[in-house]
Protein backbone atom coordinates (compact mmCIF):
# COMPACT_ATOMS: atom_id res chain seq x y z
CA UNK A 1 0.00 0.00 0.00
CA UNK A 2 1.10 3.59 -0.61
CA UNK A 3 1.17 6.08 1.65
CA UNK A 4 1.79 9.86 0.59
CA UNK A 5 1.34 12.90 2.52
CA UNK A 6 -0.95 15.94 1.33
CA UNK A 7 0.87 18.59 0.23
CA UNK A 8 -0.90 20.90 2.02
CA UNK A 9 -1.87 20.08 5.28
CA UNK A 10 1.19 17.21 5.43
CA UNK A 11 -1.55 14.43 6.69
CA UNK A 12 -0.57 11.25 5.52
CA UNK A 13 -3.02 9.66 3.00
CA UNK A 14 -3.80 5.96 2.60
CA UNK A 15 -6.80 5.85 0.55
CA UNK A 16 -6.80 7.65 -2.94
CA UNK A 17 -5.39 11.17 -3.43
CA UNK A 18 -6.77 14.22 -5.06
CA UNK A 19 -4.19 14.98 -7.97
CA UNK A 20 -4.23 18.86 -8.74
CA UNK A 21 -1.60 20.38 -11.54
CA UNK A 22 -1.15 21.76 -14.38
CA UNK A 23 1.76 20.79 -16.76
CA UNK A 24 4.81 19.45 -14.51
CA UNK A 25 3.65 20.87 -11.37
CA UNK A 26 1.38 18.48 -9.53
CA UNK A 27 -0.43 18.35 -6.11
CA UNK A 28 -1.25 15.47 -3.77
CA UNK A 29 -4.25 16.37 -1.66
CA UNK A 30 -6.15 14.64 0.74
CA UNK A 31 -9.90 14.95 0.29
CA UNK A 32 -10.40 17.72 2.32
CA UNK A 33 -8.24 20.04 0.82
CA UNK A 34 -8.94 18.60 -2.64
CA UNK A 35 -12.70 18.98 -2.33
CA UNK A 36 -12.60 22.73 -3.53
CA UNK A 37 -10.69 21.97 -6.37
CA UNK A 38 -13.26 19.15 -7.22
CA UNK A 39 -16.27 21.41 -6.40
CA UNK A 40 -14.39 23.87 -8.80
CA UNK A 41 -14.18 21.49 -11.68
CA UNK A 42 -17.57 20.08 -11.20
CA UNK A 43 -19.03 23.86 -10.65
CA UNK A 44 -17.34 24.47 -14.28
CA UNK A 45 -18.35 21.34 -15.91
CA UNK A 46 -14.73 20.78 -16.63
CA UNK A 47 -13.37 16.62 -16.77
CA UNK A 48 -11.84 15.50 -13.09
CA UNK A 49 -9.66 13.89 -15.51
CA UNK A 50 -8.26 15.64 -18.46
CA UNK A 51 -8.19 12.14 -20.03
CA UNK A 52 -11.93 12.24 -20.11
CA UNK A 53 -12.39 15.02 -22.41
CA UNK A 54 -9.71 13.35 -24.91
CA UNK A 55 -11.37 9.83 -24.41
CA UNK A 56 -14.96 11.40 -26.06
CA UNK A 57 -13.33 13.52 -28.57
CA UNK A 58 -11.70 10.37 -29.71
CA UNK A 59 -15.17 8.35 -29.34
CA UNK A 60 -17.60 11.09 -31.28
CA UNK A 61 -14.43 11.11 -33.97
CA UNK A 62 -14.81 7.10 -34.50
CA UNK A 63 -18.90 8.06 -35.01
CA UNK A 64 -18.20 10.57 -37.38
CA UNK A 65 -16.46 8.53 -40.07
Amino acid sequence: MTVTKCDFCKKNIKDKAVTAGLGYKRFELCYTCGAPVLDFLKKNNLPDDPMDKLNSFIKKEKTNR
